[in-house]
């Protein structure tokens, strides 16, 4: 259990450990923390919302690719050649199934318009993701 307050900024895990609380702290729900928490992009900041819970904003003026967008690219990248590595030893040792020889063509196009994600106009304000193979 966490606990928030707006006006500080700042989060606390054990109210009774701290002694005097700000007036506006609000218990605030394990998956909201997490979100906050872990959830964001390196180029977010941790910010009071409207309702006083915290919330992620994405930092003004920044000029550079968004860190956290290229992060997500290359997490997503390195997912697939993982699945390209293994359907690709099924293939080269003669073991793999029609399914598996399809996926390894369908992964390798992924991986390939995953690489030009970059050079979207927009980019990394507005994303237009491929969709991974098997979740269309």
């Amino acid at each position: 259990m966490m606990f928030y307050s707006a006006k500080l900024n700042a989060f606390f895990d054990d109210p009774a450990y701290y002694g005097q609380l700000p007036a506006d702290i609000k218990e605030i729900p394990d998956d909201l923390y997490a979100k906050v928490m872990t959830g964001r992009s390196p180029d977010d900041d941790v910010v009071p919302g409207p309702d006083g819970l915290p919330m992620c904003q994405r930092r003004v003026g920044l000029d550079r690719p968004s860190l956290g967008e290229q992060q997500k690219v290359d997490m997503k990248m390195s997912e697939a050649n993982q699945k390209i590595q293994i359907l690709a030893d099924a293939i080269n040792l003669g073991i793999a199934s029609q399914e598996e020889k399809r996926d390894y063509d369908l992964w390798r196009k992924y991986r390939v318009l995953l690489s030009r994600v970059p050079q979207q106009p927009g980019f990394p304000a507005k994303i237009d993701w491929p969709t991974p193979p098997g979740t269309d």
